[in-house]
């Protein structure tokens, strides 16, 4: 019953971690080292690097929200995350985000029109591609 119960976990998530460990176990008890090798083999593929988490230790220490969103379950309390501060940079690209030419193109050029524009007296046929003769004395030969 509980071989069911996690292959049908494995149908809809078949990477999950407890299952294949608990599958693992369950085939282990019942004596069949084939399929618990098949899903040691998986367990351990999927396992989370223990590695991982002390190389991030020092921030998640100083920074209680990475520390959060690096848990595995978490609960969102707030709807966005918190303010980043700017970055001195930013303040470079002007007030809007961006740094505009204060009007001096708009004002000194006429936009550019955006539709084909026609030349005066142009023929709407297309040109015809210049004649090329064709040897018509069969293949060649080597």
């Amino acid at each position: 019953m509980a071989v069911a119960a996690y292959e049908k976990v494995l149908g809809i998530d078949s990477e999950d971690l407890n299952a294949h460990y608990n599958l693992m176990r369950v085939y282990r008890a019942m004596g069949d080292k084939t399929k618990a090798a098949l899903h040691d083999a998986e367990y351990r593929r999927l396992k989370e690097d223990e590695t991982i988490r002390a190389i991030a230790g020092d921030l998640r220490l100083r920074d209680p929200w990475a520390n959060r969103e690096s848990l595995p379950i978490h609960v969102h309390e707030e709807a966005v995350p918190p303010p980043a501060p700017a970055p001195p940079w930013l303040a470079s690209l002007g007030p809007h985000g961006y740094q505009t030419d204060f009007r001096y193109l708009t004002s000194n050029h006429a936009p550019i029109r955006r539709d084909a524009v026609e030349p005066s007296g142009a023929s709407r046929e297309r040109p015809k591609a210049p004649y090329v003769p064709v040897d018509s004395s069969g293949p060649k030969s080597r």
